[in-house]
């Protein structure tokens, strides 16, 4: 390399250099703009607690030179912190901008919004059921696995169950679009990974479901229950379509089996319930009612060479063949 060369090399690295570690020779007005900067991107990245991270150190650099905040970092803490799930903070910095502007300020009302909602999301979280310590099938609020504060809804816990969530955390709660994936125990280690939409915790719209079996479902849901139209494909070729309701299938159900067996009737609250017709791939053919998930009363039985014969039910169990 020539002298020119070496030369030029150190004068460009001590020009990169300087602005390596410009940020700490930055007078701290400039630094308090660069770190709203960054704050301000971050809230547009859905990242509120990166954000009140950075925004914290605002507060640090003031305490540090012995300025005093203005009134409006107050607000502006106050939106972040609610964003962030960190209610107690919202509450205290709405409440120093309550009192240091008075009634008149532009912005008082909504002040007293962000207060009045971190209030009652703080009580949510003092009051919530969490699945810690919880038995199986409990409805529960499950912490989002290496997600500090950020809770999804669990209305079925299984056991040893965890969960990750790709989409953003807002107010305590997983909220909007993203990959959901659980993972719990069931004499081996079962995982299922579905993509849909949040609102306050809860699975919302439309979902797409996989087992790690193989196994594959998707449909509808409000506020954590299946609702709607729901089809169901395992990985070795069974098949169910049909409605639910409120969490609960509910409605004419279509079934299909590997062995060729198809099954149709109405479902009533998660139950078999009304006529049901059920033909084997052989061609025969049963028809007759079921009672809340039971075979009940007279079935009529046609066998694929033209004989027919009736059997009676009680209670789902076989009492007569005629």
């Amino acid at each position: 390399m020539t002298s020119g060369a070496i030369g030029a090399s150190v004068i460009f690295g001590a020009w990169l250099g300087f602005f390596t570690g410009a940020p700490a020779q930055l007078p701290p007005e400039i630094m308090v703009d660069l770190y709203q900067l960054r704050a301000d991107r971050l809230m547009e990245d859905k990242d509120p607690v990166a954000a009140l991270e950075v925004i914290n150190k605002i507060i640090d650099l003031h305490k540090e030179h012995d300025r005093t905040l203005p009134d409006g970092f107050h607000f502006r803490y106050a939106e972040i912190a609610l964003s962030a799930g960190s209610f107690q903070d919202a509450m205290d910095a709405a409440g120093k901008y309550l009192l240091a502007v008075g009634r008149t300020d532009p912005q008082f009302r909504k002040a007293l919004e962000i207060m009045d909602e971190a209030e009652q999301l703080q009580i949510w979280v003092e009051t919530r059921q969490t699945c810690t310590g919880q038995s199986k099938r409990a409805e529960c609020w499950m912490a989002i696995s290496g997600r500090p504060e950020c809770y999804l809804w669990n209305p079925d816990l299984k056991p040893g169950e965890t969960g990750t969530w790709t989409g953003e955390c807002s107010r305590g709660q997983a909220q909007g679009k993203g990959t959901l994936k659980l993972v719990w125990k069931g004499g081996y280690k079962i995982a299922s990974t579905t993509s849909g939409s949040l609102q306050g915790g809860k699975q919302h719209g439309h979902w797409v479901e996989y087992l790690d079996d193989g196994s594959f479902q998707d449909g509808n849901y409000v506020a954590a229950k299946r609702h709607g139209s729901w089809r169901f494909l395992s990985a070795i070729g069974n098949s169910r379509n049909g409605p639910y309701v409120e969490g609960k299938k509910h409605g004419r159900w279509v079934e299909h089996e590997l062995d060729g067996t198809s099954l149709q009737g109405p479902y009533v609250e998660g139950k078999r319930h009304g006529r049901w017709e059920v033909q084997h791939s052989d061609g025969t053919r049963h028809e007759g009612a079921y009672i809340k998930g039971k075979r009940h009363g007279i079935w009529t039985v046609r066998e694929n060479d033209g004989s027919i014969f009736v059997e009676t039910y009680r209670n789902g169990k076989l009492v007569t063949t005629e």
